[in-house]
């Protein structure tokens, strides 16, 4: 699947209309006595790029900064007879924060905006939504590093719908893998930076970015508005971290192995023992200046080496039916059997079909004489036999997977702001990984392969008219 995009959204009532998943800031300039302050200027910087951006209040004495990335910002109002007002406030994706500056004529006053990380209603909108915060992300615990599974600390989440093939661990496989608001997990819309990551057929996450990539998230679970587009149970609109003008690096290594786990209840009762496996996931991520003020970089690689074997039970003809069969058949398991490649006991079971189907009533067929002349009633004709696979054994499919984020921040001026990003993810699971039977001839592997890329530009031209102009290319 091959996605472009081209979203330009404007905007002349800048308090009203946003772009998808951008955050504002906004507020009123008063003197003591509570009017307005025509003329104050307001500015506000990026206390990590040093990013600066100032704006003149209108007639009402309101101030308005829109498509803000997500970060940590200072915000100054200023006007002649009065001291400076500043507050520090931190933008979340998103996000809508009201910051109103009450000038003083005696002391510099300085607050902190305070922005509740928990289940929040916007007091403009109505929306109702939560972020899932870096801090989380970072130190929370995840079976598998998946950025999704934070999703369930929000507000009215389920695990939705099951699984078509059973193989996720809240059983489901759509969406973000959850269910919000009681909708089907395909009901979800999934951004990333602002733009659409779907994969339209699957409707399940477009391209996968590494933990350590995620700047932080907003779940949004009700009174969404029509911006969002095809969502019916709620929004996840992840943001992926920026450089700035300091440098900081990670590296990491997470290893699970089987002897921390326990067998199956299936594989308990048949006396089979538990398959084994080795999970690593190592890595790295760095960003910081290339331009001090004005160019910065991230980058994240995140790589996936899971080897495992998964004991499973399969059906597979008796030497009686086969001795039975037509010569090409016989001929047929001579070349691809009957010894089957990775068996660790046969014949554990016989079954046996009797001459009519107990359920249906019906004769069975493998006792015509027209199709097997020499085959009696009640001989076995299957058996359960017990083998080993390269499949999930608790550890994940076996597979060897890269997935690598890029992502470069210019400000080329108070008024204009921009950033590249891509995503490239690329996973190669094994022989038996998609499919497996005790003939590991017929086993089948499978690729997941994807690149996403993303040109963003902010442009104010005034405060009340700015642009976020944004290209977007995925191949999935």
């Amino acid at each position: 699947m091959v996605t472009l995009a081209l979203v330009a959204l404007f905007s002349s009532v800048p308090q009203l209309a946003h772009a998808q998943a951008t955050a504002q800031v906004t507020g009123t300039v008063t003197d003591p006595s509570a009017a307005i302050v025509p003329g104050a200027a307001v500015v506000l910087k990026n206390t990590g790029t040093n990013a600066t951006r100032t704006v003149t209040v209108n007639s009402d004495g309101i101030y308005t900064f829109s498509d803000l990335q997500p970060g940590s910002y200072t915000v100054t109002a200023t006007s002649a007879g009065f001291s400076p007002f500043t507050a520090d406030v931190t933008v979340t994706v998103g996000g809508h924060f009201t910051v109103d500056a009450k000038l003083s004529v005696t002391n510099t006053a300085t607050v902190e905006v305070s922005s509740d990380q928990s289940a929040q209603v916007n007091t403009a909108t109505a929306e109702v939504s939560q972020v899932i915060t870096q801090e989380q992300v970072s130190q929370l615990p995840s079976l598998t590093r998946n950025p999704y599974d934070f999703v369930a600390l929000s507000g009215n989440i389920s695990s939705g719908d099951a699984s078509a093939n059973g193989m996720t661990q809240n059983g489901a496989d759509r969406g973000v893998n959850f269910s919000l608001n009681g909708q089907r997990n395909s009901g979800t819309e999934i951004l990333l930076d602002g733009v659409e990551n779907i994969t339209v057929f699957g409707d399940a996450v477009g391209t996968t970015v590494p933990l350590d990539a995620v700047q932080e998230y907003r779940v949004i679970t009700n009174n969404f508005s029509p911006e969002y587009g095809r969502a019916s149970g709620g929004v996840v609109a992840v943001a992926t971290k920026s450089g700035t003008n300091t440098l900081h690096g990670t590296i990491w290594e997470f290893n699970r192995i089987a002897a921390t786990t326990a067998n199956t209840v299936t594989n308990a009762q048949a006396g089979t023992p538990k398959g084994e496996y080795t999970r690593n996931q190592f890595g790295a991520a760095v960003g910081g200046p290339i331009w001090k003020d004005r160019l910065f970089f991230f980058g994240s690689a995140e790589f996936t080496r899971v080897r495992s074997a998964a004991s499973s039970i399969g059906v597979v003809p008796s030497a009686e039916l086969l001795a039975a069969s037509p010569a090409n058949v016989q001929s047929f398991f001579s070349t691809y059997g009957p010894a089957v490649s990775g068996t660790t006991s046969s014949q554990t079971t016989n079954l046996q079909a009797g001459p009519v189907d107990p359920v249906t009533n019906i004769q069975s067929p493998l006792y015509d004489p027209a199709v097997y002349p020499t085959l009696q009633p009640g001989t076995p004709v299957f058996n359960n036999v017990s083998f080993v696979a390269p499949q999930d054994a608790g550890g994940g499919l076996p597979q060897n997977t890269y997935n690598v984020v890029g992502r470069a921040d210019y400000t080329l001026g108070q008024s204009t702001q921009a950033f590249f990003r891509f995503v490239d993810y690329h996973e190669i699971d094994q022989a038996g990984a998609a499919f497996a039977s005790p003939y590991s001839q017929y086993d089948v592997g499978e690729s997941n392969i994807g690149q996403a890329y993303l040109l963003s530009v902010a442009h104010e031209f005034n405060q009340s008219l700015t642009t976020l102009s944004k290209l977007s290319f995925s191949r999935n």
